[in-house]
């Protein structure tokens, strides 16, 4: 091997390195962005959540009238839940829960006595599934996209107790050396 080839080799591994390191650094600065995009939404997302119980408590409380009154605090609750409808991804299953039992309030309590007394006997499991879906939304910025993802993906997959953080590590470094390492053989071959 001449020194010519070895300086190929050098200035070849020096300009992967730094292709190498600036895509990972793009990749932790579009990470970054989203996690605080993603942290303002849960902020907002829990104060429509607590607008939702706010006027269900309302609308309860002279459900049982049935007149304008009534009426108004229906149309407030409507809104809150429709609201509340395009911060979450009614694909998954706890949103399309959460919607269900919220979009049941006016129909059930409409008209009925009581209603602000049954509701509050109730209102737990509402509040259950908020924090459901609260949780899983800072699960995902704590952890990062990526590591959330791969942690669903194995829950789903394996419906075992989730990967710890160091198990998730290894993975990720070893998915990473087994890539780098392809790319080596393809470009020395």
């Amino acid at each position: 091997m001449s020194e010519n080839d070895v300086a190929m080799y050098v200035a070849l591994g020096t300009v992967i390195g730094s292709l190498i390191g600036i895509f990972i650094s793009s990749l932790l600065g579009r990470a970054q962005a989203i996690s605080t995009f993603r942290q303002d939404w849960i902020n907002s997302l829990r104060g429509v959540f607590s607008d939702v119980l706010l006027q269900a408590e309302v609308f309860t409380d002279v459900a049982y009238q049935d007149n304008e009154e009534a009426y108004r605090e229906k149309v407030k609750l409507l809104k809150a839940i429709y609201q509340a409808k395009v911060f979450l991804n009614l694909n998954e299953e706890p949103s399309q829960n959460l919607v269900k039992s919220v979009e049941e309030i006016p129909e059930i309590y409409m008209g009925k006595k009581g209603g602000s007394k049954q509701f509050k006997e109730n209102r737990h499991e509402i509040e259950e599934l908020m924090r459901d879906i609260l949780k899983e939304e800072w699960d995902r910025v704590r952890d990062g996209e990526l590591q959330w993802k791969i942690k669903r993906y194995l829950r789903k997959r394996f419906k075992a107790e989730p990967v710890s953080y160091h198990e998730l590590v290894v993975l990720v470094f070893l998915l990473m050396f087994i890539i780098i390492a392809g790319v080596c053989i393809a470009i020395f071959l």
